[in-house]
């Protein structure tokens, strides 16, 4: 299947206007943390579009260091929107 891209960079759009979202550290080897003022559920995708992790709930955490070495796609999914971050793990 293919991997669709909904939303790149660092804001996203809201009812209110424009919020940031803060994802670091980029590259990570552990612990990547997401800045964002909302709940939000996040799916891991590795380079071919396959899901390698879901987590939800997560107290803006997400541990990487169970994944091998690469550039992955963080999609961070609140009420509202879908944005999508590259993430390189090393």
């Amino acid at each position: 299947p293919a991997f669709l891209v909904v939303k790149v960079g660092d804001t996203a759009i809201n009812e209110n206007g424009i919020y940031h979202v803060a994802i670091y550290p980029n590259p990570t080897s552990g612990i990547l943390y997401v800045e964002l003022d909302t709940n939000f559920d996040a799916t891991i995708y590795n380079y071919q579009g396959q899901v390698v992790m879901i987590t939800s709930n997560n107290n803006g955490q997400i541990d990487m260091s169970g994944l091998t070495t690469g550039v992955y796609f963080v999609q961070i999914k609140t009420d509202k929107n879908i944005m999508v971050k590259k993430v390189v793990v090393r």
